[in-house]
């Protein structure tokens, strides 16, 4: 798949490489996000795979990151809120890309390229 669409913008699927020519600033900081609170990364897949265990065939990240705020007490590392919205496009495609079963769980739409 590609990368881009044929204006040069959006981001499809799979995720970048780390370093790669096509690698965004936003996904640069998600992946020092990440590194740094894995523990939401932990609860992002054992929720989504709850919801494919409920029945959900689809599901948005977002609102998988909501019932972890709303349901534990997982919070970002020096941070007073529990989960920034920054990421759930990145972490919907982490998830799929890392986890092939999710594969499709979440709905990926264009992102601009910064």
């Amino acid at each position: 798949m590609e990368y881009f669409d044929m204006k040069g913008q959006g981001y499809f699927f799979p995720p970048p490489e780390s370093g790669d020519a096509n690698e965004t600033n936003a996904w640069r900081e998600f992946r020092r996000y990440d590194e740094q609170n894995p523990q939401i990364w932990e609860e992002f897949v054992v929720r989504s795979k709850e919801a494919m265990d409920k029945g959900f065939e689809k599901i948005g990240a977002h609102f998988i990151l909501q019932i972890i705020r709303w349901y534990t007490g997982v919070r970002a590392n020096g941070n007073t809120w529990k989960v920034s919205n920054n990421h759930f496009p990145y972490y919907a495609r982490k998830c799929m890309q890392e986890h092939p079963d999710t594969k499709g769980l979440f709905e990926i739409r264009k992102l601009t390229r910064d």
